[in-house]
């Protein structure tokens, strides 16, 4: 057995450990904000985190009034 094919089979068994339960699940929520900015669109998208208790990995405003949050939770 060569080299390359050592490491493919290695890595084979690696991901197939893996549980599908560890995966993150991520929503996309968009709140209405009057004047959004990074840091009102961040406390918002931190108050929304804590009521769905899960964690904020993205956020951005996409107008004035659009706040856009990148949700995950372990499920």
């Amino acid at each position: 057995m060569d080299a390359r094919s050592l490491n493919l089979g290695f890595l084979l068994v690696l991901v197939l450990q893996l549980s599908p339960s560890m995966a993150e699940e991520c929503i996309e929520d968009v709140g209405w904000i009057l004047g959004c900015s990074k840091g009102t669109c961040k406390f918002n998208c931190w108050i929304e985190g804590l009521t769905k208790k899960a964690k904020v990995r993205d956020v951005w405003c996409s107008d004035m009034h659009n706040c856009h949050c990148l949700i995950c939770s372990d499920k």
